[in-house]
């Protein structure tokens, strides 16, 4: 690919942002108005973005890609994305390759099928549909897939059409996904919940997964290639309020408070003495302990420490045996 330019137009005040996936949507790359990186960043308003200077810093070799357009804005008076336009030049063509969705759809093949419907989000995430079969366009070499018009919608919106099997290399539909599933694929043994955002949040461990679900039942299959437009996040974490936690290397023992504005996290508070434990949770409470990794410990935001019992009580708690429970 020599050339991608993205051009965008947003009335009233809000953030427009940019971004691209070279690996059909297993990781992405925001633009940050001279580079690519995973950092979210945003543009100012009401001015045409142009995507051009960092092209050679994208790996693309052969590949399809997915890019997206974002509106960031809050209130229920947000203003819609209006016009975004995408435009890649090829000097070499590419073998054929599917449509691969997930955001907006692009590729290196000059002669790519640029015929896409649109659809859009509560959050104005532009998104396109599978290209119509008998598609065509000229021989030139610059393209430019046609202007998208973006409407008000949900808070995602589910990639559809087909995608590359990471597994076989063979393409597989897209299994139709909604924010709140738990899904896993046939060549992976992981559980993933799909967020309000369709990004995928693996469990690392069943454990973990017995704190949200009562067993496995929920879980939905999905193709391999599903996975691969649903961008990687950060793994789940117990639910909040359910479990005790701790890491193996430290004896402290942490309550898991629900936070007030995310659902799925939580605030640790350090409980300083056993007895505390043993007056809210019994004397077995030790059964409700969860180890988590390091690794995802360091993460985590921290409370005040817990130095009384009243700190805990008047409140009825969901607890999930932990102990002898090795799922």
């Amino acid at each position: 690919m020599d050339s991608l330019i993205v051009n965008s137009q947003t009335p009233g005040e809000s953030d427009i942002r940019f971004q691209v996936s070279v690996n059909a949507g297993d990781t992405w790359l925001w633009f940050d108005g001279d580079s690519w990186d995973e950092a979210v960043t945003g543009s100012d308003a009401n001015t045409d973005i142009q995507i051009s200077n960092a092209i050679d810093e994208l790996p693309v070799d052969n590949s399809v890609f997915v890019w997206k357009a974002i509106l960031m804005s809050d209130g229920l008076d947000a203003p819609l994305l209006e016009d975004v336009t995408l435009t890649y030049q090829s000097s070499e063509a590419a073998p054929e390759q599917p449509v691969s969705t997930g955001g907006g759809g692009g590729s290196n093949k000059p002669d790519y099928p640029i015929s896409k419907k649109p659809t859009a989000s509560d959050d104005n995430e532009v998104e396109t549909d599978e290209a119509e079969d008998e598609a065509t366009i000229d021989d030139s070499e610059e393209t430019s897939i046609e202007t998208i018009s973006a409407l008000g919608g949900g808070p995602g919106y589910a990639p559809r059409g087909q995608a590359y099997s990471p597994v076989t290399g063979e393409v597989e539909e897209i299994t139709p996904v909604m924010a709140g599933d738990y899904i896993r694929s046939p060549s992976f043994s992981t559980v993933y919940y799909v967020t309000d955002d369709y990004s995928r949040r693996p469990f690392w461990n069943s454990q973990t997964f017995m704190t949200w679900e009562d067993s496995f039942d929920n879980v939905k299959w999905v193709t391999d290639a599903t996975l691969t437009v649903l961008p990687l996040y950060k793994p789940m974490m117990p639910k909040s309020e359910t479990v005790l936690v701790k890491i193996q290397s430290d004896p402290k023992v942490y309550w898991t408070e629900q936070s007030d504005k995310d659902p799925l996290e939580f605030t640790l508070r350090w409980i300083t003495k056993e007895q505390i434990a043993k007056e809210v949770f019994g004397e077995n409470w030790a059964d409700y302990v969860l180890d988590i990794e390091p690794t995802l410990f360091s993460n985590l935001k921290f409370g005040e420490d817990i130095k009384q019992p009243k700190e805990l009580s008047g409140k009825t708690y969901d607890l999930v045996k932990i102990r002898n429970n090795n799922n």
